[in-house]
């Protein structure tokens, strides 16, 4: 289309630097970079396909709104060259912060294309990919061809987020979050092969530039929807938490492992083998990656706001729609795989805390609704339907210690046939349980809990402990 949309006044239209349907790739990259050089507010209106082969960068203070009928597609250049990241914030490469963005009513296709395997920013790896940023708006979004590989939104070291409006399915994580606090996602749907929510505080190794808490957050209004043809892996939501001691020599590390060491947070780079390696000669370097006398590979993290343990606290999650069949729904937890080992043995694990599930509606066959093996102070179910799920809770040994996990389930309504396992402990790990104001819709119901100290309970409970729990 030729038809050029006028602007209001002080807007920016991208059609007037050249950024229009048909052009080429690099000439529409180059058109909407130069639209959005110094923020502002940039409106893309004339309907069309438009391709771009390299990263845009966003400043602060920018407003990018599309039209109706305005669709984004990742492309390569005259070279076979694509753009990893389809929108990033400019602070993200030096570390500066950026703050006061807005996109709203985005369409993009990614085209197949995936970022690249070695990360322009080392451990960013969304489509779109914010790190360092405050007060982020991303309201109405739409992608339909997720990647294998390549997480839809990543946002890292963030302060105030607000995604709404996003319809977004695929084959990877949906939106993945670590390091950050004061955010809201709502209104979404999701149909991803992995996690449609991921908040890692702790990641692997090539997914997480740097490590802090995960806190104060709300999640509502979503769905997750079924999808007999690809099936699943994952949770609806991944809330994985790490933690790591002082380096000693003589400590035993594989991949993924972290330590602090001279004030800096160093991590091991290795094949995802499960090699153990024994380090001897501590890592003291300031910056990039060495490969010590000793043999062991180090990656710099991080020499700032230096921490022994992550995770999630303080999250809300309401008005959840569970209409995929799946294992687990809420995974809580540490990772141990060739790939990442999040907790090193005999550290002093974090806390996670105040998990709030309100108005859950499990849709599908769900075995547990919430999992956890890390440490975590209550779990607050209110207003749900538990269909045949439970709450499971469980101790990984590993020198872990913990505290009493206190669970109240208030409102609930209880809608498997048979008997149900409502919550289960580990012999060695302590939970108690309220149990108020439920509703019995199942036939033949009876309810069981297992390895729990029952505070209270307006339902007959098969109270059992057993001594071997399966994981």
């Amino acid at each position: 289309s030729s038809r050029k949309a006028q602007p209001m006044p002080g807007i920016k239209n991208a059609y007037d630097y050249g950024f229009r349907p048909g052009n080429s790739a690099e000439a529409n990259t180059r058109a909407l970079q130069a639209a959005l050089d110094g923020g502002g507010n940039v409106q893309v209106m004339v309907p069309g396909t438009y391709d771009l082969c390299r990263t845009i960068l966003l400043d602060s203070d920018t407003r990018l709104d599309f039209g109706a009928g305005v669709y984004l597609r990742k492309a390569v250049d005259k070279d076979g060259n694509n753009a990893s990241y389809v929108f990033m914030n400019r602070g993200a490469a030096d570390g500066t912060w950026n703050e006061n963005i807005v996109i709203h009513d985005m369409n993009l296709s990614t085209g197949g294309l995936e970022v690249k395997t070695q990360h322009p920013v080392f451990g960013m790896n969304g489509h779109l990919a914010f790190l360092h940023v405050r007060n982020l708006e991303i309201d109405g979004f739409t992608m339909m061809d997720g990647t294998p590989r390549t997480y839809v939104i990543h946002v890292v070291g963030f302060e105030g987020v607000r995604i709404s409006r996003v319809h977004i399915e695929g084959m990877k994580d949906a939106i993945h979050f670590s390091n950050g606090r004061r955010f809201v996602i709502r209104d979404c749907i999701f149909k991803t092969y992995d996690d449609p929510l991921a908040f890692n505080a702790h990641d692997y190794i090539d997914y997480l530039p740097e490590y802090g808490w995960i806190e104060d957050g709300v999640v509502e209004n979503c769905y997750d929807l079924a999808d007999p043809e690809n099936g699943t892996t994952g949770f609806f939501c991944r809330i994985l938490a790490g933690a790591w001691r002082d380096w000693e020599s003589g400590m035993e590390f594989q991949r993924g492992d972290t330590v602090v060491s001279d004030g800096r947070i160093y991590r091991v780079l290795g094949p995802a083998d499960k090699k153990i390696y024994t380090s001897t000669v501590q890592p003291t370097f300031a910056e990039g990656e060495q490969t010590l006398p000793d043999g062991v590979t180090w990656k710099m993290l991080q020499d700032h706001g230096i921490v022994y343990g992550v995770g999630c606290r303080n999250i809300h999650f309401k008005d959840i729609f569970l209409q995929k069949p799946r294992q687990i729904a809420f995974q809580i937890h540490f990772d141990k795989d060739q790939y990442s080992r999040s907790y090193y043995p005999h550290s002093a694990p974090p806390v996670q805390e105040n998990m709030v599930f309100e108005n859950i509606f499990i849709q599908a066959p769900v075995r547990q609704l919430v999992k956890a093996k890390t440490p975590i102070n209550n779990i607050k179910l209110i207003n749900s339907m538990l269909n045949g799920s439970e709450i499971y809770l469980y101790d990984m040994g590993e020198g872990l210690h913990y505290d009493t996990t206190h669970v109240l389930m208030m409102g609930t309504t209880f809608a498997g046939d048979g008997q149900n396992n409502v919550v289960r402990g580990s012999p060695t790990r302590p939970v108690d349980v309220k149990i108020i104001g439920s509703v019995i819709e199942g036939r033949d119901f009876s309810a069981t809990v297992r390895n729990v100290e029952v505070l209270e309970s307006d339902i007959e409970l098969d109270e059992t402990t057993s001594e071997h729990e399966p994981l």
